[in-house]
């Protein structure tokens, strides 16, 4: 029998977002009579941690506990150089910009991987401004040159790498573990009143977090205009524009906070709504696409990339301009208008279950590994 391949991912946390969900998957999905698979995490988990799910598969976890310091690198690379040592991984896989820093100065026998799941800096251009988004593109230029095979999350992020950094990856879209769910209107009343919300205006939900590159306070300032005070805004999840977003929401827009059922959520919902400003591969869209919630999503390359895979006349939604209420509003109208169409729900379920589940992911990852 061939020996086993041993993986070991490396990530700060198991934070429930995004990056830590597609390490989720591709651990899941992979076939353990072929991968040995270890995850090494760099500091103390929060209450938000997915640490349960990991636990539930059949791997090896090592917890460094290590606060998030600068003073504590040095005690950083020195531990996670010994877990290494003793782990003597095949291939070492970082998920973060901190582990991807610490693997890239780490000296083995392994193969290093890295995944970039946003073009580096724009995230920090956005929170923070050009100066520390400019300084953490370069650092993260100079550590991505250092490893062995550089994963981008989509196709664009793929060319954006190639285009501005010179940096070639190979393209591996993000996949969500949600099944295909055959939505209704009956099922989608059951599931409102389950949850607690009322009304049976047409519903538009929001999943993601309250900060700067998501955007979400354009989306309270849409709906809390005249023009759109007929619709509801569902919106889900935490983050530091949270409270400013609940101090500006009109009546029609109800935040949920942090909440473990999203998919609860989006079922009782009936489009889908994004603001983004920057997304490496949204998870957020691709669990709406589960469901068949038709897709009301601003007009960035990571949204137009998603609308691409549909080869159907039927569209999967409507791209709009970005922080433009006014073509916002025509958008959103024209979506209510097509959403007569019964094959449109059944359209958007069969491009994400072309492209875009867990499993199908995994595989290629799988795939990626052997060919070290």
């Amino acid at each position: 029998m061939p020996k086993k391949k041993k993986v070991c991912f490396v990530v700060s946390s198991l934070v429930n977002e995004g990056p830590v969900k597609v390490m989720l998957n591709i651990i899941k999905y992979i076939d353990y009579s072929r991968f040995e698979i270890s995850v090494v995490t760099l500091k103390e988990e929060g209450s938000e941690s997915l640490i349960s799910d990991f636990e539930d598969l059949p791997i090896r976890i090592v917890k460094l506990n290590i606060k998030s310091k600068i003073s504590n690198i040095p005690l950083l690379f020195l531990r996670l150089r010994s877990v290494l040592k003793s782990i003597n991984p095949d291939i070492v896989h970082s998920h973060c910009p901190r582990s991807l820093f610490l693997v890239s100065i780490i000296n083995g026998e392994f193969k290093k991987y890295h995944t970039v799941h946003n073009f580096p800096g724009q995230v920090d251009r956005a929170l923070y401004g050009n100066v520390k988004g400019t300084i953490v593109e370069n650092i993260m230029k100079f550590t991505l040159k250092r490893i062995d095979k550089p994963i981008s999350c989509g196709h664009n992020l793929q060319g954006l790498m190639q285009e501005k950094l010179r940096i070639p990856t190979i393209a591996i879209n993000n996949g969500v573990d949600f099944e295909v769910f055959v939505n209704s209107d009956d099922k989608r009343l059951k599931m409102k009143e389950s949850l607690g919300l009322l009304g049976s205006r047409k519903c538009f939900v929001f999943v993601g977090r309250f900060s700067k590159e998501k955007n979400p306070l354009f989306l309270v300032d849409a709906f809390s205009s005249g023009e759109l005070k007929d619709f509801d805004l569902l919106m889900v999840g935490d983050g530091p524009l949270l409270a400013e977003a609940k101090n500006r929401a009109s009546s029609n827009i109800k935040i949920v906070g942090f909440r473990r059922n999203v998919r609860d959520y989006l079922i009782a919902s009936d489009f889908f709504v994004s603001s983004s400003i920057t997304e490496g591969m949204p998870n957020s869209v691709l669990e709406a696409m589960s469901v068949g919630l038709p897709l009301l999503l601003s007009d960035i390359p990571p949204h137009r990339e998603i609308f691409s895979y549909n080869s159907n006349d039927i569209p999967l939604g409507f791209l709009y301009q970005e922080n433009s209420i006014k073509d916002f509003e025509q958008k959103l109208k024209l979506l209510v208008e097509h959403a007569g169409d019964p094959e449109f729900s059944d359209v958007v379920a069969g491009c994400f279950d072309r492209c875009f589940t867990a499993r199908r992911m995994s595989l290629k990852y799988q795939k990626a590994y052997t060919a070290s």
